[in-house]
């Protein structure tokens, strides 16, 4: 008898063909290169899955997701171990350094920002993503907030890497002819 949610992989597999996801994957890159790379990529998510499915004798999704999980702590553990070992400067960015601790932490630009130029957001009711197409101002509005709120969740993994020291590098942020300041558009603000 075959358990629920044994056959994971040839759901995994069926949803990839149903969804369109590797045309719509080809579609999106920009050279042969990167769609050989993304479809790569794919191609061996899959075979782990399967692979999975087939070692473990379909212990289920949940092993899979919990296996990948635990890779993934376990490659960040080996980061940790590499940013504690070696003496030195480091530069890493923001998304990359999650997770990790440094006794000093530089954040050159924290008032620095980009606002948002795509009218594209989550809907706050059904948390669907929207983009609009007419481009007005409250959907851009709509998505400067977003940008604003992930720049203060990506402000706050910076200011907490610091084991001992963490320093700020902090300047008025005006754009073209404007003499008035802009930072308290930014996460620092």
């Amino acid at each position: 008898m075959t358990r629920p949610g044994s056959r994971y992989a040839e759901v995994a597999d069926q949803l990839i063909r149903d969804t369109g996801y590797l045309e719509c994957l080809k579609r999106s890159c920009g050279s042969p290169e990167e769609e050989l790379n993304r479809t790569s990529n794919v191609g061996e998510f899959i075979q782990s899955i399967h692979q999975h499915q087939q070692d473990t004798r379909g212990k289920g999704l949940r092993d899979f997701l919990d296996s990948v999980a635990l890779d993934d702590d376990f490659q960040r553990e080996s980061d940790k171990d590499k940013a504690a070992k070696k003496p030195g400067v480091w530069l890493i960015t923001l998304h990359a350094s999650k997770g990790l601790e440094y006794p000093v932490v530089y954040l050159p630009f924290p008032a620095q920002y980009r606002k948002a130029d795509e009218p594209l957001w989550h809907d706050r009711e059904s948390l669907h993503l929207r983009y609009d197409l007419e481009g007005n101002e409250d959907s851009l509005a709509r998505a400067d907030e977003e940008r604003l709120a992930e720049d203060m969740r990506l402000l706050y993994v910076g200011l907490t890497r610091a084991v001992h020291c963490c320093v700020l590098g902090v300047a008025g942020i005006v754009h073209g002819s404007s003499k008035k300041s802009d930072v308290e558009r930014t996460a620092f603000g």
